[in-house]
């Protein structure tokens, strides 16, 4: 018998798992799946075995499929009558008279940093019980979960291939041969096979910053460059020392961000970015890891921006209206990088090196993971490089991680 993997819950339809929350009762009393007018008969024909079987029938309640089914929906009337149900049968078993307390459940992975697409292993171990013959159902971030097979079925040993960088989860499920359960959920973290290094400051270099906590500089926000750009913070963004995947060897920590309100900014001079009326090369980059985008149906959020007026700034911007729902990159008032386009190279859950130039020409061009996505051509570009007033660079405003922000007056190619 394999898990049950739809049921009616709105908590299992946004979590983060496939499989629904184990142990809550999901049947009813239903003679068979009724005739709808999208399936006609195709959900009777899904229970085994079928409704309409005339020989070997069996009871109503060894009728199954595992479908989204809201006529035996987990209501509270019917987990309460399951509860009772399972207890009385219980309690009319050899196990009534067996102690029982409950035991943590570990999951152990290696301690180092994993690399993606390559195998991997862990194990569920629980002190103090058994767990040979226990079926072990595993689920993995980005992955299908896993119950059946020889690696895993008798054998608390997961084999597994993470395929992102960053943050990653692993959960596992033992059921006991006596129908006792035990549960372990863990994180671990992977690195990119071909990582990068922390930039090192010069002569081209506005601003940099590295978010290390250092002595006078506890939260992490000064500028590496020397220049004295220091950031100023709004919301509660971290230093978190956890998920520096993005380098050739992680160490140090990233600026962790939880939403809409958290943002990191600073107030730059003109001077120092764009001076005189002519073209310059400027360019802003960031390694990002984003978790989720929040400005849907809620404002326009500046994720990473260098902005001096409505024609002058280079923009990852999420808008509050983008569809699909994720940022746009922005160079002046004009568009470089579509919604589509960016939601076709930046995964979520991942890291991903964004670099945006603005060129002599006026022209700006747009390069994720050290590709080129887009050029917004010196023709169409509205940047105004006459303008004299401040510059201000924000950094935030979504559900993940940054590092390595640079500002140059370069084009960094």
């Amino acid at each position: 018998q394999r898990p049950q993997r739809e049921i009616v819950s709105q908590y299992s339809h946004n979590d983060r798992r496939l499989l629904p929350p184990s142990g809550i009762p999901v049947s009813n009393i239903q003679s068979g799946f009724a005739w709808l007018h999208n399936y006609t008969t195709e959900l009777g024909a899904m229970t085994w075995p079928q409704d309409g079987l005339t020989t070997a029938p069996w009871p109503m309640y060894d009728r199954w499929a595992d479908t989204y089914n809201a006529g035996t929906e987990a209501v509270i009337g019917n987990q309460g009558r399951g509860l009772g149900a399972l207890a009385w049968l219980a309690a009319r078993t050899p196990a009534a008279a067996q102690a029982w307390n409950s035991a943590p459940a570990v999951i152990q992975l290696p301690s180092t940093y994993l690399a993606p697409r390559t195998p991997a292993s862990a194990s569920l171990v629980a002190p103090g019980l058994d767990l040979t013959g226990a079926r072990v159902v595993w689920e993995a971030q980005e992955k299908e979960p896993s119950y059946d097979g020889l690696s895993h079925l008798f054998n608390p040993i997961h084999e597994f291939t993470p395929t992102s960088s960053g943050m990653q989860w692993l959960e596992a499920e033992a059921w006991l041969p006596d129908g006792r359960r035990v549960a372990a959920a863990a994180s671990f973290y992977t690195a990119l096979a071909q990582g990068s290094y922390a930039y090192t400051p010069d002569s081209s270099t506005v601003a940099l910053y590295h978010f290390e906590p250092t002595t006078g500089n506890a939260a992490g926000l000064a500028d590496s460059s020397g220049n004295g750009y220091t950031l100023a913070k709004t919301g509660s963004p971290t230093t978190i020392a956890t998920n520096t995947g993005w380098m050739n060897s992680p160490a140090g920590n990233v600026m962790r961000f939880n939403g809409g309100g958290d943002y990191l900014s600073v107030t730059i001079p003109d001077s120092a970015v764009l001076p005189g009326s002519v073209g310059a090369p400027v360019t802003v980059e960031a390694w990002i890891y984003p978790r989720a985008w929040k400005a849907w149906n809620v404002a326009n959020y500046q994720v990473v921006s260098l902005w001096q007026d409505w024609d002058t700034a280079l923009e990852v911007k999420d808008g509050i209206y983008n569809s699909p729902s994720c940022p746009f990159v922005y160079g002046g008032s004009n568009c470089v990088v579509t919604p589509a386009q960016w939601n076709s190279v930046v995964t979520l859950n991942s890291w991903h090196l964004v670099r945006i130039t603005l060129y002599s020409d006026k022209s700006v061009k747009c390069f994720i993971d050290g590709s080129l996505v887009s050029t917004l051509a010196a023709s169409s570009s509205s940047i105004n490089p006459g303008r004299a007033s401040n510059w201000i660079l924000k950094i935030g405003s979504f559900e993940g991680d940054i590092d390595e922000i640079r500002v140059s007056r370069a084009t960094r190619d």
